[in-house]
This record gives C-alpha cells, sequence and structure tokens, in this order.
C-alpha cells in the first residue's frame, strides 16, 4: 500500500513490489481451521479452569458459555451488562463486524459473573487497572493441567460451541447470531430483528449439554463460600487454625477447609486467599 501510494503521487515510478508473486510471500491457500473439541476435551478444560485462580479459568469457563471472541470477553466492561435484563452488550468498537453485539445472559453466565471480584471496571483483570492480557502464557498453564491434548487454540472455542449449536438442533441464523456472526446479503439490510429470546433458549440449551459433559460443577461464590452436596457417608471438617493433625501426624497448612479421609485438591476457592476444598474419600477418619 505504501509503494502504490508513491506511485501514485509520482514519488516513485515504479513499485519494487509490482512483479512480487503473493505466494512467494506468504506461501499458498491457507485451509480453514477446522478443529473442535470434544466432549473429553472440554471436560478436561472446565477442570483445568478451575485449578486457575481468577481472572485466568473465569476467562476460560466465560468463552466455552459464551462462544465470543477472545478480545470481546478479555475486553468485557461491567458497565457492558445490564442485570435487570439480564444481557450483555458488547459495542460496535470492540465487536468485529463493528455493530452492537447483544448477548442474552443464561442463569449459568450470571453464577459466574456473580463469583467475580468487582475490582474496577474490567470483568477480567488481574489487578483491576487493565484488562487481563498475556493469553500465550495463560494458554500455556492451560496445556500443561490438560495434559496430553492435540493442539488447539482459543479461538476453536468458538467453533466448539457453534458446532455444539448445530448438534442441538439450533435454527442455523439462530446460531450464527449466537456466536456473533454478522448476516450475510439481503438479510443484513431487511432482517433487523435481534433473536434474543431464541438465542436465550440455544445458549441454555448449550448450558446445559455442558453441565452434562463437565459434570455439572457448581461455580464458586464470592465471600469464600462454596456450596456443598450434601453425600452420604461423608464427615467433613472445617477449621481455620493455624494447624489441624490427622492421626498420621500429617499436617495441613493453615486456612484450609478440610475433608478428612484425602489428600487430593478438588476446586480452589475464588480470591486466592490459600482455601482449598480437599476431594473426601468413602472411607473418613477421626481426629485425635
Amino acid at each position: 500500500m505504501i509503494f502504490k501510494h508513491c506511485v501514485h503521487e509520482e514519488l516513485i515510478a515504479v513499485s519494487p513490489c509490482a512483479s512480487l508473486d503473493k505466494k512467494l510471500v506468504i506461501g499458498g491457500k491457507r485451509e480453514p481451521r477446522k478443529r473442535v473439541l470434544t466432549d473429553g476435551e472440554i471436560a478436561l478444560l472446565w477442570q483445568a479452569s478451575h485449578r486457575l485462580e481468577y481472572p485466568e479459568g473465569h476467562l476460560y469457563r466465560w468463552l466455552l458459555l459464551s462462544g465470543c471472541r477472545l478480545t470481546e470477553a478479555s475486553g468485557a466492561h461491567w458497565s457492558e451488562f445490564n442485570f435487570d435484563q439480564n444481557v450483555w452488550t458488547v459495542p460496535p468498537e470492540r465487536f468485529k463486524a463493528n455493530e452492537t453485539h447483544v448477548l442474552p445472559l443464561t442463569d449459568t453466565m450470571l453464577a459466574l459473573l456473580a463469583s467475580i471480584p468487582r475490582n474496577g471496571p474490567w470483568v477480567f483483570s488481574h489487578d483491576g487497572a487493565v484488562a487481563m492480557n498475556g493469553f500465550s502464557k495463560v494458554k500455556s498453564k492451560v496445556d500443561a493441567i490438560m495434559g496430553d491434548v492435540p493442539g488447539w487454540v482459543n479461538h476453536d472455542l468458538r467453533r466448539t460451541v457453534r458446532t455444539n449449536l448445530a448438534a442441538l438442533n439450533i435454527a442455523d441464523h439462530v446460531a450464527e447470531a449466537t456466536v456473533g456472526h454478522g448476516r450475510k446479503g439481503i438479510q443484513r439490510v431487511y432482517d433487523q430483528w435481534r433473536y434474543l429470546p431464541q438465542i436465550r433458549e440455544a445458549l441454555a440449551a448449550w448450558h446445559a449439554r455442558l453441565a452434562a459433559i463437565v459434570g455439572d460443577q457448581p461455580e464458586p461464590q464470592p465471600g469464600n463460600v462454596v456450596p456443598l452436596r450434601r453425600r452420604a457417608r461423608l464427615l467433613l471438617t472445617f477449621t481455620f487454625m493455624n494447624t489441624i493433625q490427622r492421626p498420621d501426624d500429617a499436617p495441613f497448612p493453615k486456612g484450609r477447609v478440610v475433608v478428612l479421609g484425602s489428600t487430593k485438591p478438588l476446586l480452589p476457592f475464588p480470591g486466592g486467599r490459600g482455601f482449598r476444598l480437599w476431594r473426601a474419600c468413602r472411607q473418613t477418619t477421626r481426629l485425635h
């Protein structure tokens, strides 16, 4: 473009790139990506997200729930969320089609948002001052936790959501609107309906399927409170003392919620205050 401008302004006679073959620079035609995460990989990603602290784990769960683009999620402001109407409005300057994108919020999405601390204008932020960044490092953490999984990129999550919407028999135009694909052709001019009720139903159906895939893990609530389901033969001992001793004299670090009979972590509490929930074994033990 620079050389074309120079030729147009008669600053040079011929562009040095005039005879340059585009294929020699960028190679042949690139095939579109078709990577879609399997149900097992989705479950691994969801579990991995719970092992990451805010905002990293929350962001990946939001990407799976919403099917939105990474930049749309990472740059989200609290002011974009209307909790009276339960919608998220992405402004044109942050949306690829340069249009306003309105996404309904389901109960699952509201639960995730409720678990996020409000430390500033950004929904996803490490320090509250700037929006979350450093995605390549975060992706490396996710890959390490997930283990031996075929390579995938963050944008593949959008394709995964869109593919699952099709598998749920969601109408094509509703599925496209859900992931924020702009209308094409004459529809772009004449069809101005946003399909919000239909998108809400589509997201609810996807979230029900997602819950079945990941095991319906509840979202941790703010204030270091995690709702626990009652399970038979489970003995929970809550302690916030400096140390607690098991019969084998193995100390638990201070400030932990201890489930007797196990030493394996299940889910981290939000806020990173050192609390952990420990998975219970069927065989329980007693304190001194």
